[in-house]
């Protein structure tokens, strides 16, 4: 092995520079996404003069940002000086198919400065938001309106890809009512009612969250099938559904809290029911490859921000036997995120043995940034 000071390798210290940019150029997007650059483009306002003055920025700092954004590909500079949207930019409107405002707004205005607190959570094991913001948990999506409509925007882009993904690799048959326990805004139980036109659902909640369901269910057609109740799943949960979801869940709470939380599950659930227990696994083995490098680098997002963890997969399997569940199979979804498959009783029906091959052709191949 060569000395330290003899190694000369430029991929490798080219790796450490494009890290460093990109760093810097996501928090630069963050900061056009909470500014709207993209809806005001969109809407004809696409000259710097205008744009300053509608998101009321200095002229010359809002031509250095847009700069960055043109170098990046986000935006194109036309004739006359105007602005328009390139197909990547485009991602960035907030009415976008798949679109990244909230969840660039989220990591830029609200999580960064957590983040600048990493080394103190790695130190103690303890999350740092109270630290930075003067928030403890979840308490700030409660205080602060616009935190929760980012929070939960944010998450509802990455559930909209998680519920396209879901609703092509489990077998419903047999499926009558769903209910999404810690559902959000509803956009994972959207997409399966909208795929499954006769299915029920009932989403259950905190308010802040439950009042943006109600609109999400509205305004894609499924209210009239769905209750979004509130409520604390450490409390109860909904009793006799057909399929229960804990989607991003259990990765923010402890192992005690985890088992509350799926034995709440199992009391509501009758004994043909199944739950699926949605999360980022981590590997047994670390491998270089995105996947893997989402995952690891979520666990330190939900270190530093909740004190919490990612989990293998049989940390998750213990956490469900000692819930009084069993797993039956594991459906590999996508930027490493699976849905395990649990029961109240031993026996796999058939149902989850069609899933399991059906599962295996859809497979994970979606790459992107840990959220």
């Amino acid at each position: 092995m060569q000395p330290p000071g003899e190694i000369e390798d430029a991929d490798s210290w080219s790796f450490y520079h494009e890290m460093l940019r990109h760093a810097q150029l996501s928090h630069a997007v963050g900061i056009a996404a909470e500014w709207r650059v993209a809806d005001h483009i969109a809407a004809g306002v696409s000259d710097l003069d205008a744009l300053s003055s509608v998101v009321g920025c200095d002229r010359e700092g809002l031509a250095r940002l847009l700069r960055v954004l043109e170098s990046a590909r986000i935006v194109a500079r036309c004739k006359r000086g105007r602005y328009e949207l390139t197909a990547r930019g485009a991602l960035l409107h907030s009415d976008a198919d798949g679109g990244v405002r909230n969840t660039m707004t989220w990591w830029s205005h609200y999580r960064w400065p957590v983040w600048t607190h990493l080394a103190t959570s790695l130190r103690t094991g303890r999350g740092s938001r109270a630290r930075a913001l003067g928030f403890e948990g979840f308490d700030q999506l409660d205080a602060d309106g616009e935190a929760a409509a980012a929070f939960n925007g944010a998450m509802a882009e990455l559930a909209r890809q998680l519920g396209k993904r879901l609703s092509s690799a489990y077998d419903f048959a047999g499926v009558k009512t769903i209910v999404d326990v810690g559902g959000g805004d509803g956009t994972v139980l959207s997409a399966l009612l909208t795929a499954q036109p006769g299915v029920r659902g009932v989403l259950v909640d905190l308010p802040h969250a439950v009042a943006a369901a109600r609109s999400k269910l509205s305004a894609q057609g499924v209210a009239d099938r769905c209750d979004a109740l509130p409520g604390d799943f450490f409390d109860s949960v909904p009793a006799r559904g057909d399929l229960y979801i804990l989607q991003r869940v259990l990765h923010d709470w402890d192992d005690e809290r985890c088992v509350a939380i799926c034995s709440k599950c199992r009391e509501a659930m009758p004994e043909h029911a199944r739950l699926l227990v949605i999360e980022r696994v981590l590997p047994s083995r670390i491998d270089h490859c995105d996947d893997h490098l989402d995952v690891t680098i979520s666990d330190l997002n939900v270190l530093v921000m909740l004190g919490a963890r990612e989990r293998s997969e049989h940390e998750i399997r213990a956490i469900l036997a000692k819930a009084s569940l069993q797993c039956s199979t594991t459906i590999e979804l996508l930027l490493g995120f699976r849905a395990i498959v649990a029961a109240t009783s031993p026996k796999a029906p058939g149902g989850d043995i069609r899933m399991q091959q059906k599962a295996r052709s859809i497979g994970s191949d979606c790459k992107g940034a840990a959220f």
